[in-house]
């Protein structure tokens, strides 16, 4: 999910608030095996041509998010 944001004059509820931290604990965890292959893996941005290359990139981000 979005996580909500309050404004300068309508503050969050509490339902909005607890969302928010539910949602950062999951964005928390696979933000860092996203950071983890960015600094041990070489995962940057790139241009995939040829569909061979781009599976092997698929199958990377496949395995990253089920290894959660």
């Amino acid at each position: 999910g979005i996580m909500k944001r309050a404004s300068r004059d309508h503050p969050l509820i509490k339902e909005e608030q607890e969302l928010n931290k539910r949602i950062s604990k999951l964005r928390s965890s696979i933000e860092s095996k996203f950071a983890e292959m960015k600094n041990w893996h070489g995962l940057r941005q790139a241009k995939y041509c040829g569909l061979e290359r781009g599976k092997n990139a698929v199958f990377i981000l496949y395995k990253i998010c089920f290894e959660i």
